[in-house]
């Protein structure tokens, strides 16, 4: 698994009731009611090498986390098709990190990936204590259809957290025979979003 990898404006209401949205470099997030928000995207933002194949599938268009009784959907939409097949020497990764104890680290990583090795896996990765849960120990469910990563995870996997920060990230590898360093493109929400800055991810609920 790799990782590339937000802005944390001050939108919508804090009390998890329907607000306006909030407008600006850091994206649009609307608030859709208690416990629900989702966040759009610029298009055509991806970064990185032109030489990327799969640029499409990198872009984030939005993003929406819902809680649902004990459990958190992410889901993520894209600017195309995620790829059926995996291409040699690709390496690509959607996923969300999350900050639950608030100390501006990443607690955990929430992720799909696709390589030429493993094909199309799902896991959730604590960078902390190098936890990994991935496949069949995934507490959740993840899926991959269209334009569309959608996971489900328990929140008590989580730590039981009433809230946290978090940023979604997109990435891809690409070896090249024609350069020493591989090819690289991918996408963040909000825009530069980083692990090392935490003061830029947004808050759920």
């Amino acid at each position: 698994m790799m990782l590339l990898v937000s802005a944390c404006g001050d939108s919508g209401s804090s009390d998890g009731s329907t607000a306006p949205t909030a407008t600006g470099p850091l994206g649009k997030l609307t608030r859709l009611g208690p416990g629900a928000i989702e966040m759009l995207d610029d298009k055509n933002d991806v970064s990185g090498s032109e030489q990327v194949q799969v640029k499409s599938a990198l872009d984030i268009n939005w993003v929406r986390i819902e809680q649902q009784g004990e459990n958190l959907t992410f889901t993520m939409d894209l600017g195309g098709p995620l790829p059926t097949a995996t291409v040699p020497s690709n390496a690509a990764e959607w996923g969300f990190i999350l900050d639950v104890d608030g100390d501006g680290v990443p607690d955990w990583l929430l992720y799909q990936s696709n390589d030429n090795t493993n094909g199309w896996t799902a896991g959730l990765f604590n960078p902390k204590t190098k936890e990994r849960l991935a496949g069949a120990q995934l507490p959740g469910t993840a899926s991959h259809e269209g334009v569309d990563i959608v996971m489900t995870v328990n929140r008590a996997a989580l730590g039981s957290p009433q809230n946290f920060k978090w940023f979604a990230y997109t990435n891809v590898f690409v070896k090249s025979s024609a350069s020493a360093q591989p090819l690289q493109a991918g996408d963040r929400l909000p825009a530069n979003a980083a692990p090392e800055n935490s003061a830029n991810w947004q808050v759920f609920p």
